[in-house]
């Protein structure tokens, strides 16, 4: 049902399909078992503000499992404010939400946008972060000369 509701949904969504996403998405937040379907529906409805309040509250849950942060890397890539997104997570206290940044800024750095020395910047940071959850994968980002 959620992938079903989940393909119906964006910018131009008709009320019905917006309130019974609404609905179920109450419902799953309190199933710490679909955690993941409540992502991925919810990355349909919320904007980037909503979702890094989501990463924040999963992080404070500690919900943010594998599962979970395979549905959050997924609606970070496909967030429209990939930059906005990242400022919002580069210094959150939890490595899992500081990788979803990292996430974020290589989505930001895609090829319309590329890599400036402002992101090249931000990526040194996350290289030279304390946690190997967010330094490892950093290590491996090399943005083009």
């Amino acid at each position: 049902m959620v992938s079903a509701l989940a393909a119906r949904l964006g910018p131009y969504s008709s009320s019905p399909h917006l309130q019974v996403a609404e609905d179920l998405l109450l419902a799953l937040r309190g199933d710490e078992a679909a955690t993941s379907l409540y992502l991925q529906l919810g990355t349909r409805v919320w904007g980037y503000p909503k979702l890094v309040a989501v990463l924040s509250d999963l992080s404070v849950r500690d919900l943010l499992h594998f599962d979970a942060m395979e549905a959050a890397l997924a609606a970070v890539r496909a967030s429209p404010h990939p930059d906005l997104l990242e400022a919002s997570l580069t210094s959150h206290s939890d490595p899992r939400v500081r990788r979803l940044g990292l996430a974020a800024l290589v989505h930001a750095a895609g090829p319309k946008e590329g890599w400036t020395k402002d992101r090249r910047s931000r990526l040194s940071r996350y290289q030279r972060d304390p946690s190997i959850a967010v330094s490892g994968p950093a290590s491996f980002v090399l943005p083009p000369e």
